[in-house]
């Protein structure tokens, strides 16, 4: 299960690359309605993982000595797959550029850096707890700049180091 939920968000945000692939290279009415239907998951997959998301363990965090807020990080990402996208040439390069940035993506777990969730309100941490251990926290509202306003219940496990409140 944790395989195919990790699987769902690398190709949530990797729709991003194949959207704006599509749009570059729009020859035809097929064309036209892979873009709406690419374009339509990228906007409605972050909403279908975080639904999904209230199904994986439940954890809390207490204690945390350092905050920092990354929203910053989610942009370079999001950049980085545009600028991919937009300067390929030929398809195979870009399915070549397509699979290494999925596999970076998974295996780093940036695939959590999903600029939708900034438009609907979450903000991504990197919190250091009292332990020493660095885990990311995605959750909604108002920036938080004081670690000790990090104390959550409601957190749910996405991977190892990061977690979603909800």
């Amino acid at each position: 299960m944790k395989f195919i939920y990790r699987l769902f968000w690398t190709m949530s945000i990797m729709s991003w690359m194949l959207f704006l692939y599509i749009l570059k290279n729009i020859q035809s009415t097929e064309s036209e309605i892979a873009c709406i239907f690419v374009g339509f998951f990228v906007v409605v997959s972050p909403l279908i993982a975080i639904f999904f998301a209230k199904h994986l363990s439940h954890d809390c965090i207490n204690g945390c000595s350092e905050i920092q807020c990354v929203d910053r990080k989610c942009v370079l990402v999001i950049c980085w797959i545009s600028l991919i996208a937009c300067i390929t040439d030929t398809s195979m390069l870009f399915w070549m550029n397509f699979a290494a940035f999925s596999v970076l993506l998974y295996r780093t777990e940036m695939m959590y850096f999903h600029p939708m969730l900034i438009l609907l309100g979450f903000h991504f941490y990197e919190v250091q707890t009292n332990e020493g251990t660095w885990v990311r926290i995605i959750q909604r509202g108002k920036i938080v700049r004081n670690a000790k306003y990090v104390v959550s219940d409601n957190l749910y496990r996405l991977s190892d180091y990061t977690y979603i409140e909800l």
